[in-house]
C-alpha cells in the first residue's frame, strides 16, 4: 500500500473547518447559560409574543426586521424559551454562517482564501463587542 505525501485538499479543509468548529463550540459552551443581555432579551421578547399570537408593527412595536424575530422563534421552537436555548441556537447559526461563508468565498476566491476568512470571521464572532 503506497502512501500519498500530500493530503487531500478536501479532507484537509474538512479538518481545518472541524479545527475551526471545535474552537467556537469550546468557547461558547461555558457561555450557553448566561443571562440574555438587552437586545437578545427584546429580541427573544417578541419572537415569543408572536408565537403567542402578537402581530408585529401593530401589537408589538420594533423596528428590526421581521426574519431576526422569526429565527428567535425557531430558537425558541427547537430549544426552549431560556437563555441555554436561545444561546444554543445562536451557537448552530453562528456554525452555518462560518460554514456558508467558506462555501461563498471559495466559489469567489479559492480554498485558502475561503479558511482564512472563515478563520477570521470565527474569531471576530467570539467578540463580546459582536454579541
Amino acid at each position: 500500500m503506497r502512501f500519498s505525501k500530500t493530503l487531500n485538499p478536501k479532507f484537509a479543509d474538512a479538518l481545518v473547518l472541524l479545527c475551526i468548529f471545535s474552537i467556537i463550540i469550546f468557547a461558547r459552551l461555558g457561555l450557553l447559560g448566561i443571562p440574555l443581555e438587552r437586545d437578545e432579551g427584546g429580541f427573544a421578547y417578541v419572537a415569543k409574543a408572536m408565537m403567542d399570537g402578537a402581530a408585529l408593527y401593530t401589537d408589538i412595536f420594533e423596528i428590526k426586521p421581521p426574519l431576526l424575530y422569526g429565527i428567535y422563534a425557531t430558537f425558541i421552537v427547537f430549544f426552549g424559551y431560556s437563555p441555554e436555548g436561545i444561546h444554543t441556537g445562536l451557537l448552530i447559526f453562528n456554525l452555518t454562517s462560518i460554514y456558508l461563508l467558506y462555501q461563498l468565498a471559495k466559489r469567489l476566491a479559492g480554498r485558502l482564501a475561503a479558511l482564512v476568512s472563515c478563520a477570521a470571521f470565527a474569531l471576530l464572532s467570539l467578540s463580546p463587542n459582536l454579541l
